[in-house]
């Protein structure tokens, strides 16, 4: 009876441990599954972390070259035209940059304006002195050579003239009392000499010069 007991209990505690051996091998053959599950999920996200992490890297890499083609564009555009440019910014420094150029031009103008003024305020005070001094210079020539023509004017009648018209006064009286061939051409000659008095009077006239 004790033998049959204890064989039982052998063949009982035989069957325990295997099942618990079972056991414990399909826990871990479970563990194991589980592991593997749970390390292929990680290796999933850290793939796609990963996938994440090169189209991040992709995009910063286009977000760069498209920020470095908009650089060179604006670059290219502001060397062309800045005024293509529209940011508010730009226009408001545009506009104040403008007026105080503007400001600074309008005042330089006025002073220059000022100063040519004065520049050409004294010119013409100068010119003016200088233009009396010529017209009193010229009028003085003037009245000089007025004087100088009518004194050889005079001198030339009192010389030429007046001795001819003397002695063709006698003549005259007896051309015109009996008219003669020889009366008649010293009347001519009187009347040619008194035309070229007078016009010697109206070149002498011409030539003085004027103011």
């Amino acid at each position: 009876m004790d033998n049959e007991v204890k064989n039982a209990k052998s063949e009982f505690d035989a069957i325990y441990e295997r099942e618990d051996a079972r056991y414990k091998v399909t826990l871990l053959e479970k563990h194991l599954m589980e592991s593997r599950e749970e390390f292929n999920r990680l290796k999933e996200e850290e793939l796609a972390l990963r996938q994440k992490q090169l189209e991040i890297v992709r995009q910063m890499e286009d977000s760069l070259e498209q920020t470095r083609k908009i650089d060179q564009a604006l670059s290219d555009s502001i060397d062309e035209k800045i005024e293509r440019i529209k940011t508010d910014m730009f226009g408001e420094w545009q506009e104040s940059l403008k007026e105080s150029v503007l400001s600074t031009v309008s005042e330089l103008t006025a002073d220059k304006l000022k100063e040519y003024e004065e520049l050409y305020r004294m010119q013409n005070e100068t010119i003016e002195k200088q233009a009396k001094k010529f017209r009193a210079i010229n009028t003085s020539t003037r009245v000089i050579r007025i004087l100088a023509y009518t004194v050889c004017f005079v001198a030339f009648l009192t010389l030429v003239f007046l001795p001819a018209a003397l002695y063709l006064v006698d003549d005259i009286k007896e051309f015109l009392k009996e008219p003669s061939v020889w009366g008649g051409v010293v009347l001519f000659a009187a009347v040619v000499l008194m035309i070229l008095a007078l016009a010697l009077a109206i070149l002498l006239r011409r030539k003085t010069p004027k103011e």
